[in-house]
């Protein structure tokens, strides 16, 4: 997955050698990080510089001192473009004036010295100079540790606040030139791997030799051409945690796309290492090994490959807690507790960060969410596509959408080959055709030619199966009306090289209904050649109409509280389930007190409702003796 080569390398025409025509002096010159820092240099000296940045920025945890010191040291004005971000205090505030005092001293020094003021709740610091400040070619200094545009062309520094007073007062960064690592990027990231799967990785295997310590991480290489704008980011704001000094990446259309988007395409410059670059070392990252990972307390390098950490999660975790408890000795905390029923259970998920909360985490959560909304129509992007390509002379070499077996896919894409004379007209005639809900009728069908690459075998098949796979709302309740009772979401599909991979979420009340649909995916499968693997299967829980337990507590809520409660089901694993399973014919209802924002750090119980739910327990009780 991550090989490391501590010696000097070439790369001559994007290809790693160890040797080559030119000396190693020479063509350490042609590496993008030596162009960018030089034509910021100074000194005059390329081995000692003294760098000038094109634009910092800073939040409201910092700028308030670096102003404040600049100030008493005689400046007159903001000497470059320098943005002032009010995203961190305002979100980790637990009361006081305090913030809106700094985020006024931001506003005013941005008036009187000419800079950058972001309101509260506006943006980021890291999203705003991605979107508004980063350019190839450029160079950002930050007063936040995740000061990293490395993906976008821009060579970017974190430091500490008098750094940033120093520019403000026309002084220089001073630093030794530093040694450059070739991050070498091949293959692409298999479906439900992300950006921070491979940085935790890299953080992993760097961090604790200090490997690249103070170094600059150039990333070049065949596999960056398959990683969106985001990705990229998402992987380059991490290197921080590596103790590397800076970043920078090769670019491409992808990057132009992003500038473009955002109205500054002529900031795009494209950006590759000269022909024959020198490099002090190497990683080698192949994207196609990839794995899910996890980091736990306290460095991202404490860090587990998502089987690692299941097979040995007590073990893992008990260090974890004794780690806490040197650290923090009042501390107690209870982490192995998570360990129950064969997995590690999380209280909360949180998509959160100045630095990686980016647009495709969002995107990605909001595929998930649209999972419960199995129920309104939504349009599969996986099935749509299918029956887009119906029936047209291709074959397919991929076709592939969806990263969350149980969120509706709202993208797919396939790479054809096909000797029609005109294949987008007759694929833009047979998309015209494709069933969309109303809901969905803004859907768009592009088709461009691309790069073929190995036909697939069977690829008629993978069609028709895609095509007659069942997915949706497969059978509503009788007792309860417009509950779901049961139904299937085809959430996966990927080209798995030469086989190709569908997986799918099934979802029932009703264990023979459940297992109906799992056969009928079955005899589908195997009777075009294919073969199928169950796993994950978590019990249902089928509606009793007739049930005493319920009866009675209707019963006992009407007379403690004067009115009906509230009976609902729904479409989703609740833990009854797994009693129910185990005790045939249980009579259970689920309940409790009332909570608000759950699985939010909002998340908070009312704390009159834990009153009045135990009254209501202990009353049941005592009737059901």
């Amino acid at each position: 997955m991550i090989q490391l080569t501590d010696h000097g390398i070439f790369l001559v025409d994007g290809e790693v050698r160890d040797s080559a025509p030119i000396s190693a002096q020479k063509a350490r010159q042609q590496t993008m990080a030596w162009n960018i820092l030089q034509a910021h240099n100074t000194s005059g000296d390329p081995e000692h510089l003294k760098v000038r940045f094109d634009a910092m920025v800073s939040h409201d945890i910092t700028y308030v001192g670096i102003i404040q010191q600049a100030r008493a040291s005689g400046m007159k004005e903001f000497p470059i473009p320098y943005a002032l971000t009010n995203c961190h205090n305002s979100l980790c505030a637990v009361g006081g004036t305090i913030n809106e005092d700094d985020h006024m001293f931001g506003l005013s020094a941005a008036k009187k010295y000419g800079g950058i003021y972001v309101p509260a709740n506006q943006s980021v610091i890291h999203s705003y100079a991605r979107e508004e400040l980063a350019r190839c070619g450029g160079m950002i200094l930050g007063s936040d540790s995740h000061t990293r545009y490395g993906a976008l062309g821009t060579m970017a520094v974190g430091e500490g606040g008098p750094e940033l007073a120093k520019q403000l007062l026309k002084n220089t960064w001073d630093v030794n030139m530093p040694k450059v690592v070739l991050v070498y990027l091949t293959g692409a990231p298999r479906r439900g791997i992300g950006p921070h799967d491979v940085a935790i990785a890299l953080v992993k295997a760097t961090f604790e030799s200090g490997f690249v310590n103070n170094c600059v991480l150039e990333f070049a290489g065949p596999g960056i051409k398959s990683l969106p704008i985001d990705f990229r980011n998402g992987i380059d704001v991490m290197t921080t945690e590596t103790t590397c000094l800076s970043s920078i990446w090769e670019t491409d259309e992808t990057t132009r796309g992003f500038f473009a988007a955002h109205g500054r395409e002529q900031d795009y410059t494209e950006l590759h290492p000269g022909k024959t670059a020198w490099y002090d070392k190497l990683i080698t990252i192949d994207l196609s090994k990839v794995e899910s990972m996890i980091a736990l307390p306290f460095h991202p390098s404490n860090a587990w490959t998502i089987h690692e950490f299941l097979d040995n999660a007590e073990e893992i975790l008990a260090q974890v807690e004794q780690d806490a408890k040197r650290r923090f000795p009042k501390a107690h905390p209870h982490l192995t507790d998570k360990v129950r029923d064969g997995g590690v259970w999380a209280d909360q998920g949180v998509i959160a960060g100045c630095s990686g909360g980016l647009f495709d985490n969002i995107t990605e959560a909001a595929d998930i969410i649209r999972g419960v909304e199995i129920n309104k129509g939504r349009a599969n992007a996986n099935k749509v596509l299918a029956a887009a390509l119906q029936g047209l002379p291709v074959t397919l070499c991929s076709i592939a959408g969806g990263s969350k077996d149980n969120a509706i896919p709202r993208a797919s894409e396939a790479v054809v080959v096909s000797e029609a004379d005109d294949f987008a007209a007759l694929f833009a005639a047979n998309a015209a055709k494709a069933a969309l809900p109303e809901t969905e009728q803004h859907a768009e069908f592009y088709c461009e030619p691309a790069e073929a690459g190995e036909m697939l075998a069977g690829s008629e098949a993978v069609l028709g199966l895609l095509n007659a796979v069942p997915n949706g709302v497969q059978a509503m309740s009788s007792d309860i009306p417009g509950l779901v009772q049961t139904s299937l979401n085809l959430g996966i599909m990927y080209t798995d090289e030469d086989r190709q991979v569908l997986r799918a979420s099934i979802r029932s009340s009703v264990a023979t209904q459940k297992k109906a649909v799992l056969d009928q995916l079955i005899c589908l499968t195997e009777q075009l050649g294919g073969t199928t693997e169950a796993e994950g299967d978590y019990p249902g829980w089928e509606y009793m109409p007739q049930s005493p337990l319920r009866e009675r507590m209707v019963e006992v809520y009407q007379e403690q509280y004067g009115k009906e409660p509230t009976i609902k089901a729904m479409h989703a694993g609740v833990e009854c389930g797994l009693f129910s399973e185990k005790l045939p014919g249980l009579d259970c209802v689920s309940f409790g007190p009332d909570l608000s924002d759950i699985h939010t750090p909002r998340e908070r119980m009312h704390i009159a409702s834990v009153q009045r739910t135990w009254e209501l327990v202990k009353e049941v009780l005592k009737r059901s003796k």
